[in-house]
């Protein structure tokens, strides 16, 4: 039987224990940057959650407020204008002043029934 030669199996076994050592080395910190990248994958997923989340509820505000604007602008709509208001701010004293008028027109008369009351009650005392 022919002898076999296993000297060269040493050093090849030592060469890939060593091989195996520094592709372990190499290897650690992109596992370790897997795990941060799944970590930060997460962190974007319920970012996006939160995100959708406050987006629905400013979607509420908003419509909320659009409903109250419309509301207002119902309501600003009756109000008169600047020219409206000036037009009304003449006719009111427009109005005062045939009230002042009556009123001085108006006098008379009453110095008259104001007389005749007099004459009766000294009719009546007789």
């Amino acid at each position: 039987m022919a002898e076999l030669n296993i000297d060269w199996l040493v050093p090849l076994g030592t060469t890939l224990a060593a091989g195996l050592s520094l592709w372990n080395f190499i290897q650690s910190p992109s596992r370790q940057n897997a795990a941060l990248i799944a970590k930060m994958g997460e962190l974007i997923e319920k970012l996006k959650e939160d995100s959708a989340k406050e987006l629905q509820q400013m979607d509420g505000k908003l419509t909320t407020l659009e409903g109250k604007v419309q509301l207002l602008d119902g309501e600003i709509r009756h109000l008169p204008d600047r020219d409206a208001a000036h037009r009304l701010e003449l006719a009111v004293e427009r109005l005062n002043g045939r009230i002042e008028t009556l009123d001085e027109r108006l006098k008379p008369v009453a110095a008259i029934s104001d007389r005749m009351q007099e004459i009766l009650i000294e009719q009546g005392k007789r």
